[in-house]
């Protein structure tokens, strides 16, 4: 796993997701997989960070799923 998938995890965990890993399927593209609410959940990911606030970015955008799925 490199580094950036296990700070993708980390981030997972830290805003309330259950059992987060990173699939990689291809070069592009990875795939976050965990459980909200005990539902499965996928969240598609770059390959790499594209600016300083990319992983900034990608926890907001983990915040909202996850308040959404639990209200």
């Amino acid at each position: 796993m490199t580094r950036l998938n296990r700070t993708i995890c980390s981030i997972a965990e830290h805003v309330g997701i259950q059992s987060p890993r990173v699939e990689q399927k291809g070069r592009k593209h990875s795939r976050l997989i965990g459980e909200i609410g005990g539902r499965e959940f996928q969240y598609v990911v770059p390959g790499s960070p594209s600016d300083r606030r990319s992983l900034k970015n990608l926890q907001a955008d983990l915040r909202r799923i996850v308040k959404e799925a639990t209200i």
